[in-house]
């Protein structure tokens, strides 16, 4: 049963009887972001649930007390009403959660006095996720930091991939610290608050792309994400239009997979990867010297170092003017992807020299993307990377 260290203090999973049942909701008791852990056997119900950022709070009742539990479908999720102590709940699980769910169920139908099965009444309506007018000041850097923090957790658990992006964004600044305070302390909810007055447009356009690298850099971008993605876009008051176009260059630089596809791009049977990984190889040496941050980044997009072993060896042979044939025989997903890493890379290092620049634009034109998708896409990675907007004080 995997439950948090924090639950683990003060609830002894052994203690249980057969059958048993644990689920994991990424949404609290009220119906907003944070988590749930429920589990339960014949006789008993407990419910360990925390708004995101908070701490758990935890609710037992015996399985005979509860006066009525029903599952219901919406959308995507399977929801769980019930009353516990008086109280109408929902929580919104995964459809992958039916199963189990199906056998809480079971287990309530032997535990409940008659007349409460769930066929003898209508379900609880699903609560409205609560918000609070709570205000609280906070700089534009530890908003930024609270948020990034929020957006790491809202899938329950923070990879090494997504604590790492957070690193690079604020480095060792005591800002990371108090922004993860802040939102133990407070919750979400005065983080969005404060945002909308809180941050200039360049600071919001930083934010929000830097909210969705953090979210795509395991590789997905997941429902909880995404609910709190529209929840920050919201909460800056960003059109719909200034997001689109931020969500839709994050996604081309973070989805490599469109390279696992295709027909070989060139000469000696070379694959799209192998095109790829070439391409970025040669522009980590255009300046002459393959920084520690682009070497990071590399290995970053895709990490098998036989790859990058071999691309060095297809760089060599094919050289620039072979390389440039072949990215024009890359379809046009694939161009763009290559087109924002080949940008991203460039800029890892913290600048954009004139020799990068020039090699990108000998790219651009070879897969004849046209000017305004690249000032898009520069713009973009651009108000990413520009963390001055940010000051420290």
């Amino acid at each position: 049963m995997n439950l948090p260290a924090e639950v683990l203090q003060t609830f002894d999973p052994s203690t249980l009887g057969e059958p048993s049942v644990a689920l994991h909701s990424l949404f609290d008791l009220e119906g907003d972001l944070g988590e749930t852990h429920l589990v339960a056997d014949g006789r008993t119900l407990h419910l360990f649930s925390r708004k995101l950022g908070g701490a758990f709070e935890r609710t037992t009742s015996p399985l005979a007390r509860i006066e009525h539990l029903s599952l219901s479908t919406e959308g995507l999720y399977q929801v769980l009403s019930f009353s516990v102590n008086g109280q109408a709940r929902a929580v919104r699980f995964t459809s992958w959660d039916r199963p189990e769910l199906e056998r809480l169920k079971e287990l309530w139908n032997a535990a409940a006095p008659e007349g409460t099965k769930p066929e003898d009444g209508t379900p609880p309506a699903m609560p409205r996720p609560s918000q609070p007018d709570v205000r609280i000041p906070l700089a534009p850097r530890v908003l930024l930091a609270a948020s990034l923090e929020a957006m790491a957790e809202v899938d329950g658990q923070v990879t090494a991939v997504e604590r790492s992006a957070i690193q690079r964004v604020l480095g060792d600044s005591p800002t990371g610290v108090q922004g993860t305070d802040s939102l133990r302390s407070h919750g979400l909810e005065p983080v969005l608050s404060a945002l909308d007055a809180g941050l200039s447009a360049p600071q919001k356009r930083c934010l929000m792309a830097n909210l969705l690298a953090v979210a795509m850099s395991d590789g997905l971008l997941r429902s909880a994400e995404q609910t709190l993605i529209d929840r920050f876009q919201r909460a800056m008051a960003m059109t719909e239009g200034e997001f689109q176009t931020i969500h839709d260059v994050l996604l081309t630089l973070h989805n490599v997979a469109v390279f696992a596809t295709g027909s070989t791009a060139g000469p000696g049977g070379l694959t799209p990867l192998d095109v790829f990984c070439a391409s970025l190889c040669a522009m980590a040496q255009e300046d002459g010297r393959v920084a520690g941050e682009e070497l990071e980044a590399l290995e970053r997009m895709v990490p098998d170092a036989a790859q990058w072993t071999a691309a060095a060896e297809v760089g060599s042979t094919r050289g620039l003017e072979g390389l440039l044939a072949d990215v024009g025989r890359l379809d046009r997903a694939q161009q763009r992807c290559l087109l924002a890493n080949l940008l991203a890379l460039a800029m890892s290092d913290g600048w954009l020299c004139g020799a990068e620049q020039a090699q990108i634009e000998r790219f651009r034109q070879a897969m004849t993307i046209n000017t305004e998708d690249y000032s898009t896409i520069y713009r973009v990675l651009m108000a990413k990377d520009d963390l001055s907007v940010f000051p420290e004080s």
